[in-house]
Formats: C-alpha cells, sequence, structure tokens
C-alpha cells in the first residue's frame, strides 16, 4: 500500500511537470520563448502578454528587453517589441500598472501624417453603431466598435485619433480603410468574415523597423541618391518609370518605405514610399538607407519641384525622363493636351516664355524645337550651355518677341473652345462659325472687336507672309462656301491652325498642308 502511494505521488508529480512543460515548451518557468522570431518575453512582460490577449493582440516578440528613450517623456524605459505593441517596464508604479503599452499609433500617425493636409475620411460600409469621444472630437463605429469594445477598449486600444481613411498596407501594399487609436491601428478587412474582418495593423514592426532598420523594406527610412545633375528622384503612382507623375524628391529628401521592394516596369526594385502624407512608387536603386534611427525624423513637406533657375532666352536640357520615351511637347501648358512631339533625354532646346502654372501645377515653359514651338513642363528641364555654333531655333515663333504672348493668349482661348460645334452665325461660348469663333477669341484675350464676317477681318491688322507665321496670326481662306475670302481661323504654331470648319467636324485644329486648305490659302493677318 505504501509502494503504492509513493508511485501515486511520483506520478502525479511527473503529470504536473509535463503539464508545465506543454505550458511553456521552451525556456524557463517564467519565460516562453518563439523559435519564429528567436526571441523570449520573460517576468512581467511575460505575464502582461499573457493576460491581453497574447498572439492576437500583442504579435510575436521581435526584440528582446532593451532601454529605449521614451518619445512621450523623454525618460528611459526597458521596453520590449511585439509585432502588434510595445511593451514599457513602469517600476515606479504598482502592478498591474507597472507594464504599460506604447502610444504606437500616436507616433505611427504623427509620423506619417503630421506635416501633411488632412486626409479625406471614408467611412465603413453598412454604418452602425456608433461612440463619440470627446476628448479627442472623434468617434468609432460598427465594426471597429465592436472590436474596440470586445479588445480591451481604452485600456489595450486607447482613444481614436482619427476617422477611417483608406492607407496603402505596409505589409502587402494593399489599401485598406483604417482608423488610428492612441495604441493601435484597426484595419478592415472585408475579405475575412467577422470576427477577422478588422485586424490590428503590425505597428510594432513597422515602428522598431522605421527606427532600427538594416536593409530597404516596410518601416524603413531611406535618403533619395545619385540624382545629382537632375532635378531629383521621381514619385510615381505605380511602379514604372511612365506612370503618372506625383511629385519631384530632391537629392538627400527623407522617405518612409511602405511596400516593397518589388519588380518595377523597368527591371529595377520599385518602392512605395511615404513623404509628408503622401504616397507612390519610386525606383529604389536611387534610395540609400537612412541609418539606425535613434528617433524617426518627422517628414518635411514635399518642396516644389522646380529647384533650378531657368531663364527666358537661355539653353535647357531635357532631364529626368531615362525609361521613357522622352519629354512630351505639347500645344498647351497641359499635360492633357495635344502632344506635339517627343523630345529624348538630353536634347537642348531654346526657352522662349515662362513659367506658367501648368494645369498639373507644375512650372512649364514654351520652347522652340525642330521649327516650331510647344509648351513642356519644366520639372524635367535643366538649365545648360548653348549648343555649340548653333543660335536661336529658326521657328517663325523662336525669338520671345513683343507680341508673343498676346498671341499665345489668343491661341489658348481658341484651342479651349476644340470641340464645341459649329453654329452658323455662331459666336460662342456654346457654339461657332468660322468667323465667330475669330471675333470671339480676340475679344476675349486682346480686348480685340473684330469685324463679324470673314472677309471684314481680313483687311484689320498687318499682312504676314507665309514663311513668317507665328501663333495668335489669323489665316484666311478663298473660294470654301463662296467666292472670294470666305474662312478664316488662327494659326497656333507647328504648321496647325484652329477653326469651326463646318456642321460635321465642329471646331478642330488641322494641318496648313491638309490638301483642300492648302489650295485655297489666301492669305494672313496679324493683329497682336
Amino acid at each position: 500500500m505504501f509502494a503504492r502511494l509513493i508511485v501515486g505521488i511520483l506520478l502525479a508529480g511527473f503529470l504536473l511537470v509535463s503539464s508545465g512543460l506543454t505550458a511553456r515548451p521552451v525556456g524557463a518557468a517564467d519565460e516562453r520563448c518563439f523559435p519564429e522570431t528567436g526571441n523570449c518575453v520573460s517576468g512581467a512582460f511575460l505575464r502582461y502578454w499573457e493576460a491581453h490577449g497574447g498572439l492576437a493582440q500583442q504579435g510575436l516578440p521581435l526584440t528582446a528587453a532593451f532601454p529605449e528613450v521614451s518619445p512621450t517623456d523623454g525618460k528611459t524605459y526597458t521596453v520590449q517589441y511585439f509585432e502588434r505593441a510595445r511593451f514599457e517596464r513602469h517600476p515606479e508604479n504598482q502592478a498591474p500598472y507597472d507594464v504599460l503599452l506604447g502610444l504606437l499609433g500616436r507616433e505611427q500617425h504623427t509620423l506619417k501624417y503630421a506635416a501633411s493636409t488632412p486626409v479625406a475620411e471614408a467611412p465603413l460600409p453598412g454604418g452602425g453603431e456608433c461612440r463619440a469621444f470627446s476628448s479627442t472630437a472623434k468617434q468609432a463605429c460598427g465594426p471597429f466598435l465592436r472590436y474596440w469594445e470586445a479588445h480591451g477598449g481604452l485600456e489595450q486600444q486607447g482613444l481614436p485619433l482619427t476617422g477611417v481613411f483608406w492607407e496603402v498596407n505596409p505589409t502587402n501594399a494593399q489599401r485598406y480603410q483604417v482608423q488610428y487609436f492612441e495604441r493601435a491601428r484597426f484595419e478592415y478587412h472585408p475579405e475575412n468574415a467577422a470576427p477577422y474582418d478588422v485586424l490590428l495593423g503590425l505597428l510594432g514592426r513597422e515602428q522598431y523597423r522605421a527606427k532600427y532598420a538594416t536593409a530597404l523594406g516596410p518601416g524603413a527610412w531611406a535618403k533619395v541618391v545619385d540624382t545629382t545633375g537632375t532635378t531629383g528622384l521621381r514619385l510615381r503612382q505605380a511602379p514604372g518609370p511612365w506612370e503618372t507623375l506625383l511629385a519631384v524628391l530632391p537629392e538627400g529628401s527623407l522617405v518612409q518605405i511602405a511596400a516593397g521592394p518589388l519588380p518595377g516596369g523597368n527591371g529595377n526594385p520599385w518602392c512605395n514610399v511615404l513623404a509628408a502624407g503622401k504616397t507612390g512608387w519610386v525606383d529604389s536603386t536611387y534610395l540609400e538607407l537612412a541609418g539606425s534611427l535613434a528617433a524617426p525624423p518627422a517628414p518635411a513637406p514635399i518642396p516644389s519641384p522646380q529647384t533650378t533657375a531657368l531663364a527666358v532666352g537661355s539653353w535647357a536640357q531635357v532631364s529626368g525622363t531615362a525609361g521613357t520615351p522622352g519629354l512630351n511637347l505639347r500645344a498647351t501648358p497641359s499635360a492633357a493636351d495635344r502632344q506635339l512631339a517627343v523630345l529624348p533625354e538630353g536634347l537642348k532646346v531654346h526657352l522662349l516664355e515662362g513659367p506658367v502654372t501648368g494645369t498639373n501645377g507644375d512650372p512649364w515653359y514654351r520652347l522652340a524645337w525642330n521649327g516650331s514651338w510647344g509648351w513642356a513642363d519644366g520639372i524635367y528641364l535643366l538649365p545648360t550651355d548653348a549648343p555649340t555654333g548653333t543660335a536661336a531655333a529658326p521657328a517663325p515663333s523662336s525669338a520671345p518677341t513683343s507680341g508673343s504672348a498676346r498671341g499665345d493668349a489668343l491661341v489658348q482661348v481658341a484651342m479651349a473652345q476644340v470641340g464645341k460645334p459649329y453654329v452658323w452665325g455662331g459666336t460662342g461660348p456654346e457654339g461657332f462659325d468660322c468667323s465667330g469663333l475669330t471675333l470671339f477669341a480676340a475679344r476675349k484675350a486682346l480686348g480685340v472687336t473684330l469685324p463679324r464676317v470673314a472677309v471684314d477681318q481680313f483687311a484689320a491688322g498687318v499682312a504676314v507672309k507665309p514663311d513668317e507665321l507665328r501663333p495668335g496670326d489669323l489665316v484666311f481662306y478663298a473660294n470654301t462656301s463662296t467666292t472670294g475670302i470666305s474662312h478664316v481661323g488662327i494659326y497656333i504654331g507647328g504648321g496647325r491652325w484652329v477653326s469651326a470648319l463646318d456642321e460635321k467636324i465642329g471646331v478642330k485644329a488641322i494641318s496648313l498642308d491638309e490638301p483642300y486648305w492648302k489650295q485655297r490659302y489666301a492669305g494672313a493677318r496679324r493683329i497682336t
């Protein structure tokens, strides 16, 4: 009997030890280690981790415990980074408040958006019950409110700092609706069934990488390098050198990587980066890790793209178009307007006028090139010397003579009417006949009132030879709808003119060399 009792006691002890080993398969009794990251959690940090959601709420440990200066009060605390949190040891507090969560939501939101304009809100679909928080003047609603209430509320998540808005996820580069709280970022994942449609962002991982990264990757800070001699690194809407340009980041600019690197359209690795709250893609061959940062730098606003002085009458060189066909030369200062030509990288061009603010907000310049002229986005131009033995281009409008600005103003008003219908007797603004268009454009652009019909307009201004045409000159045609001078239009440069042609075509720009019109050309008059 006694022997059986001894065996029973030993067996019970063995089972107790076995049970303990199952709960903590690696490490000491007050320590748990995770082979996924090679880090362990122990003591007060382990007790907090187990009592507050463990893996689902806090994530895996990314570091051992180490001292760090708090960005909140400037004091040094023992901290440990987890995927979704930063634990801070506060021995000055009584348990259980001797372990507190860092305000990662506030820190990351400030880091990303402090210097940017407010982000447009995008409420979650379906609405639902809301709770307002007067201390931050924000509210949590629907799925986010339910998650907040079910997962620790104020203690674990903190107060809401923002409304719901769209953000690029640093983990997979996808866009999700998010809301920042003091200690967390809630992400809405409609592809998941409830309750997994709300997930916590990996703020601990992002913050740790922002401070201590050793390679380019999500959360790391990098600076723009190797762009000397150009206007800077292009920030684009998608990873490719021909994608929509968002901004130009000068040499030395600091950016935070949100996603990537991923293969781009030119075969180079591209990163999605954040600069002053504005996200876009850049070729990462022009990025260099900013180093281990004791405190991440506050992002500076994106500077004006034009960083070099360009003077009218001087020469400029096309720069920053490598990997694309070149710089588009357009009829007006608008990226949406008609393309006249493509200027290759390195080409030298003569500046005739500018800068003027284009429709995309960039500075644009009027250039002389290949016997004609057009407008180009100035962020792709750098000052240069004139080509050896080359004078200003001999285009009809190649010299910035008096009247060129007035002629261009006339052209711009006329080109703004392209696509409107031909209306007999029409003088605008909804429809025109040929002389009604010239009457309207001259009055609006120049304050000049022309005679009403083409034959009388042919007596206005001064005569211009065919080889001396410049933008804004009136061009006349004979024997079209009637005998003698019967049609008029406006020369726009590049061998083209604009007019209200007929009921079928309406207002359109066409070539001077179109056979029907070429054989009926009667002369030109300058009214500018």
